[in-house]
């Protein structure tokens, strides 16, 4: 379990001066430690009482697949039990539902009145029968959708709290997966018998319903992630597809250089060529068809839109005429001097759902993949997953689906759900070209194009941008792109 400052400029200058070790990417790092297997928290806090629980259930939960990584919440109070739905929500601690079978034992244990449910109100037993609420917490646990189980409760009078010792912290001690008692109420006095036996069972006992909800977040996040080390998967291995021509003294390919090596691995661009004339021009459009887009392109201008150097929806051959003087001109006005390599005409992408889609190589702690929603998307939610490069096709599915905005991509509002696994096939391309060829620095996306399940269309680039290493260079570039 590690806790790692530079999440902020300060912290990373701080890092930086006292080891160079520490002054990486903050997010890059947690990204491939997380991978390793390595529980990355953020307060000190967590820390530590991520810890406690490990420390008496170090093995991961079962139910790789989703199953069985729950928590189950219970606690006498009705205050409670609505705090803690809120609280796991804002924090995206799974509270699943309980099955028939476990509704119909509660339903044999608990007053008419109480709500067999997840997280549950036992109501005022616990006062008169403590016994029952350890039979209930071994209910609770037997469930295959319950992971790990949460008892919240007050330590009471003396008399309560022996009661609590006698019967119910043994059901906590004898369970066979994790459940961690809290005793409500930082002030309220305990009993020294009472914290002897809780010390002596091994339970961990938290003061804080928050912070034992924070800690199991970071326990159950485990899961998934540990096993697939233990279990021997290998990352996935691709021949370096070499980039074409000759790498551009600033390490910044222009896009149609970019467009050309991304066709070679497998990711779709739209169909069009470089122009140097008009005539040119005319000649690709007459082959693709129209309408077209016109791009200027030159290693020195990788944000083309900035100064006008991207024309679309270009219908006609006097429209594209017209729309090559415009764009020289454009340049020329904000750009005086630029020399261009000439202009991309691509015919218009059809209509699907924007994603962002890009890799960076961190020099200290390797390579890291982001994908996400694109086009103003990115700039208003920022709604993107951080991925490591040797992900398998269905994990990408399942960090897409982690997505805040993961609705869109299974259909809003009637919108058809877009084929998920045509997206991970190319982000997992993208990764191992990344691997595979040690001197791409960076690459963005942006828009990638993805298109309804069983349509048949292909997940397509309309724009891109890749970076390599200078020719010569032992160090990586300074990236023009803001990552």
């Amino acid at each position: 379990v590690m806790l790692m400052p530079g999440r902020s400029e300060r912290a990373r200058a701080a890092a930086q001066a006292h080891t160079g070790a520490l002054a990486g990417d903050h997010a890059v790092a947690t990204v491939q430690l997380r991978q390793a297997g390595v529980t990355v928290v953020d307060t000190l806090d967590e820390l530590f009482d991520t810890t406690a629980i490990l420390l008496r259930y170090p093995k991961p939960m079962a139910g790789g697949d989703g199953a069985g990584r729950g928590v189950a919440f219970m606690t006498g109070s009705g205050a409670m039990k609505n705090l803690a739905l809120d609280f796991a929500d804002s924090i995206g601690l799974p509270l699943p539902a309980l099955s028939h079978h476990t509704t119909n034992l509660l339903r044999q244990k608990l007053p008419a009145f109480a709500v067999p449910e997840n997280p549950l109100d036992y109501t005022t037993i616990g006062v008169r029968q403590p016994g029952l609420v350890g039979e209930i917490v071994s209910t609770l646990l037997a469930d295959d959708a319950i992971a790990c189980l949460v008892l919240a409760i007050p330590a009471g009078p003396a008399m309560a709290q022996r009661d609590k010792a006698d019967h119910i912290l043994p059901a906590l001690a004898n369970a066979n997966k994790p459940a961690i008692l809290v005793i409500t109420g930082d002030d309220g006095p305990m009993e020294p018998f009472f914290v002897d036996a809780i010390r002596a069972s091994g339970v961990p006992m938290f003061r804080s319903a928050d912070r034992a909800l924070r800690a199991l977040r970071h326990v159950v996040a485990r899961t998934g992630a540990v096993p697939a080390k233990e279990e021997g998967v290998q990352p996935g291995t691709a021949a370096a597809i070499n980039l074409p021509g000759i790498v551009p003294a600033s390490g910044v390919y222009p896009e149609f250089l970019g467009k050309a090596w991304l066709r070679q691995w497998g990711l779709a661009v739209p169909n069009g060529d470089l122009a140097t004339t008009p005539e040119d021009a005319v000649r690709i459009a007459q082959g693709i068809g129209y309408p077209v887009v016109l791009k200027a392109q030159a290693s020195a201008l990788p944000h083309k839109s900035d100064v006008g150097g991207v024309l679309v929806n270009l219908k006609d051959e006097a429209a594209l005429r017209a729309g090559w003087q415009t764009l020289y001109g454009n340049i020329a006005r904000h750009r005086p001097g630029l020399q261009l390599d000439g202009l991309l005409v691509e015919a218009m992408g059809a209509p699907g759902l924007e994603l962002v889609m890009g890799a960076k190589r961190d020099p200290d702690w390797g390579v890291v993949l982001l994908v996400g929603l694109g086009g103003i998307w990115i700039e208003a939610l920022k709604d993107v997953r951080l991925l490591p490069a040797d992900l398998p096709e269905h994990a990408i599915v399942a960090e897409l689906n982690l997505l805040k905005a993961a609705t869109v991509l299974h259909g809003l509002r009637g919108a058809p759900p877009v084929d998920l696994l045509a997206i991970a096939r190319v982000v997992r391309l993208l990764g191992l070209q990344m691997l595979a060829n040690p001197s791409l620095l960076e690459i963005d996306i942006n828009p990638l194009i993805a298109y309804p399940l069983g349509s048949g269309l292909p997940v397509v680039a309309l724009d891109a941008l890749v970076v390599v290493a200078q020719a010569g260079s032992t160090a990586p570039v300074a990236s023009p792109h803001a990552s």
